[in-house]
This record gives structure tokens, sequence and C-alpha cells, in this order.
């Protein structure tokens, strides 16, 4: 009866024991999603200090936590700190495997560090969990661009394309590299079919903007800039090219103003002999704007 009361005291502390440290495994866990969500936070307001911070202690607790070494990873990359951000994500990968977007993000940094061999093992990787992967086949494009393959760039940004057919990106790479090769109605055609399904975009119109102005085309160049100042009137890049369409295409007066309001949007880092030269050209459009209308 001792034997079997001594026997069953073991097995009664056993259970305590295994309580008491699941309890404690669920406390840290616990504790470590805390400082995560604390970190994913403080990453979306751009406090990236206090973020590492919240991430550094929620590893302490949790060493393996998947979320908190990928979103440290991605702020890695944020700063430009590609080695880190390898380091990281890889150990983000390890923890969660069927995790694609940490695959991504770890390509990214594989091809910051000039490693495109080990960032297409990892693409792979990516699209044996999702075949369509947007950024996965833009960032693979971009591999293949670098590589001299623009066919192989081609195919792999039509494939970010038809997994999401608004994604940016991979229209505006595409685009400049028809733009490069000459190919300037495809690239019009390519940023128009952008346009259609990523109406909010000001980069895709932008972008048409530039073309059709190498094309020869300033009116239909100004109209696609104005596209894009009704969304961003703040957009120096985007007033500058207008002003130049709209001298292209004979409209002096309407050139003036958009240089005028590029002027005021760079006063403050423009050196003096630029302003100069800005403010002597608008002079110039104005007295022809005048003396036109005097016709």
């Amino acid at each position: 009866m001792r034997r079997l009361a001594t026997r069953a005291a073991i097995i009664g502390i056993a259970g305590l024991v295994a309580a008491s440290v699941a309890t404690g495994c669920r406390t840290h866990a616990k504790a470590a999603s805390l400082e995560a969500n604390q970190g994913v936070a403080a990453f979306e307001a751009k406090e990236y200090e206090k973020a590492k911070r919240h991430f550094g202690k929620a590893l302490e607790l949790e060493p393996k936590d998947a979320a908190s070494l990928y979103h440290l990873g991605l702020l890695q990359l944020v700063e430009k700190d590609a080695k880190s951000a390898a380091i990281t994500l890889n150990k983000a990968v390890e923890a969660d495997p069927r995790h694609a977007e940490s695959r991504y993000h770890y390509a990214r940094a594989q091809v910051a560090l000039g490693a495109s061999k080990d960032a297409e093992v990892t693409l792979k990787g990516l699209f044996a969990l999702d075949m369509s992967h947007p950024g996965g086949h833009t960032l693979a494009g971009e591999i293949r661009e670098a590589a001299g393959d623009l066919d192989g760039a081609d195919e792999e940004w039509r494939k970010a394309i038809d997994g999401d057919p608004g994604h940016t990106n991979a229209y505006l790479r595409l685009a400049e590299l028809y733009r490069r090769v000459g190919a300037l109605r495809d690239a019009e055609a390519v940023l128009r079919e952008g346009m259609r399904f990523a109406s909010m975009s000001v980069e895709l119109p932008d972008a048409l903007g530039r073309v059709l102005l190498e094309a020869g085309n300033p009116d239909a160049a100004a109209d696609a800039f104005g596209r894009v100042l009704d969304k961003v009137p703040e957009r120096a890049s985007t007033q500058y090219n207008l002003a130049s369409a709209l001298i292209l295409a004979n409209q002096p007066g309407p050139a003036a103003r958009a240089l005028r309001t590029y002027a005021t949007l760079i006063a403050d880092k423009a050196d003096e002999a630029t302003a100069k030269t800005i403010k002597t050209l608008i002079w110039r459009l104005e007295n022809r704007a005048a003396a036109t209308k005097k016709r």
C-alpha cells in the first residue's frame, strides 16, 4: 500500500511539474506574441528602433518565433542591411517553411547581396508553395534581366501580371524593357493595360507620359501627366515633365504655369543657377504666350 501511495505521489508531483512547465511555456508564448504585435505596430508606424527592441524581446522569449523573425527581417531590408536580413529571414523560413512571404523576402535579401543563384533556389521553393506569387515572379524577372535574358525577364513579368493583374511593378518593369529596346508602342500598350487594373496608380500614367513624350506625342503625354497631377499635384518631377510636353505641344502659357509650379515645389532644393535658368525660361514662355494672343 505504501508503495502504491508513494507511486501515486510521484505521479502527482510529475503532473504538477508538467503542468507548471506547460503553464510557463504558454506564458512565454503569450509574452512573445505581445512583444511581436507591439513590434509590428511600431514597424508600421516607422518607429524602427522601437520595433527592433520589441522583436528582440520576443525572440529572447521564443527564439524560433516565425512571425518575429519575418518582421525583423523585413525591417532589416527597409534599413538596407541585406546581410542581417538574409540571416534573419533564413531563420524565418526554417521556423515556418510554408510561409511564402518569408521565402520571397529572403530571396530579395539574397539578390541585394549579389547571390542571384541562391535567390533562384529560394524562389523555386516559393513557387512550390505559390506558383503565381507576383512579387516572386517580378524578382525572378529582375534576375533574368540582369543576366541578359530579356525573353526570360519578359516571361517572368507576364507571369507576375497573370498572378496579380494590378501588380504595378511588373507593368513598369515590362514597359521599361520594351522602351529600352525601342518598342515604344508595346511599352504604351503595357502601361495602358496596367492602368485598367490599377486605376489608382500614379506611377503607371507617369511612365506612360514619358513613353509618349519619347514617341513624339506631346499632347497625349501632357494628358497622361495631367492625370498624375490631378491626384498628386505636389509631384515635382511630373510638373517638370508636363512643362516639357506642353512646350513641345506649342502651348507656352500652360507650360509656363507648370514650370512655375515646379519652381515652387523645388525652391528649397534648387541652387541659384538652376532657379535663375527656370525663371528665365518662364519669362520667355510667358512672353511667347502674350505674343501669340496679340496675333
